[in-house]
C-alpha cells in the first residue's frame, strides 16, 4: 500500500512572525574543512561568524548546518505560513510510515502537542504545528531538523506517555477572553470565530517560540493587542480616530 499524504494547506491570513531576534547568540557548530569556500559569499556567511580551533572550522551565524558539517540553509522560522509550510515539506521527506509516526510520538511524548495527540493521516494542523515548534528549536540549535534531533532529545527528555516535559501556553478559553475585550477596544467590534482561531495561535505561538528561546513573555493582554492588530492596521487607526473624535465631542459639548 502507497501512502500518500494530503496536500498542504491553503495559505491563510498573517497569524504573526517567528524569528530570533538579531541579537541571539548562537552556538558554535563544526563545519566541514570546505564550508571555508563560503566565507564571504553572503552577508549570513561573513568571516566574524567563522573560527578555527587547530585543524576544525567553526560557524556561529544563523545558517542551519547539516548532519554532514555544511552550511545547509536559511532558518525554518518566518511567517506563520512558511512555518507551517516547512513542517509540511519536512515531515513529507520522511518516506517510511514508521519512522515518520516514531518521529511524532517523540514530540508527543516532549510536550509539543498540548493537549492534541498525533493524527492518524500524521500531516494535519495539530502535526504540523508539533513539528513546527520543533523546527523553531532547529533554529536555536542552529542545525538542520535531521541533525539537530539528539540536541532535542537532549533539551526535552521526555519519557511520559502523553507529553513529559511540555511547552506550557495560555488556555484556549482564557486567551480568548482577552482577545474579546481587546477586539472590542481596537476594533469596535467582536472579532470573527476564524479571527479568534488565528489570534489564538499567535498569541500561544509567540508564548512558545519565547519561551523555548528562553526570553521573557509580555502579559497576555499585550500579547492580545499584538494579535488583535496583525493585518488590521488600518482598521485599528479609523476605530482609535473614531475614538478621539468622540472624546474632542465631550469636551466641547461642556
Amino acid at each position: 500500500m502507497v501512502f500518500v499524504p494530503s496536500p498542504p494547506p491553503p495559505p491563510t491570513p498573517d497569524k504573526g512572525t517567528f524569528t530570533l531576534p538579531q541579537t541571539y547568540s548562537f552556538e558554535k557548530r563544526k563545519v566541514a574543512p570546505s564550508m571555508v569556500t563560503k566565507v564571504g559569499s553572503d552577508p549570513l556567511l561573513d568571516e566574524k561568524y567563522f573560527t578555527t580551533s587547530g585543524r576544525d572550522l567553526y560557524y556561529s551565524g544563523p545558517k542551519l548546518v547539516d548532519e554532514k558539517g555544511n552550511i545547509d540553509r536559511d532558518a525554518y522560522g518566518g511567517s506563520s505560513e512558511k512555518l507551517y509550510s516547512e513542517a509540511y515539506q519536512f515531515l513529507a521527506s520522511i518516506s517510511d510510515v514508521a519512522e515518520r509516526r516514531a518521529f511524532l510520538n517523540d514530540l508527543y511524548d516532549r510536550g509539543l502537542y498540548g493537549s492534541s495527540k498525533p493524527s492518524k493521516s500524521m500531516f494535519d494542523s495539530a502535526d504540523r504545528e508539533a513539528v513546527g515548534y520543533y523546527l523553531l528549536a532547529m533554529d536555536r540549535y542552529g542545525t538542520t531538523a535531521k541533525a539537530g534531533l539528539g540536541l532535542f532529545r537532549q533539551e526535552y527528555p521526555g519519557g511520559q506517555a502523553g507529553g513529559g516535559v511540555r511547552v506550557k501556553v495560555t488556555a484556549r478559553e482564557d486567551v480568548e477572553k482577552v482577545l474579546r475585550e481587546e477586539s472590542l477596544k481596537l476594533l469596535g467590534r467582536a472579532m470573527t470565530p476564524a479571527e479568534v482561531r488565528q489570534a489564538v495561535q499567535f498569541v500561544q505561538g509567540q508564548q512558545v517560540q519565547r519561551a523555548t528561546a528562553k526570553m521573557d513573555i509580555p502579559s497576555l493582554s499585550t500579547q492580545a493587542e499584538l494579535a488583535v492588530q496583525q493585518g488590521r492596521g488600518t482598521e485599528v487607526a479609523v476605530q482609535g480616530a473614531a475614538r478621539v473624535a468622540q472624546v474632542l465631542e465631550r469636551l466641547i459639548g461642556r
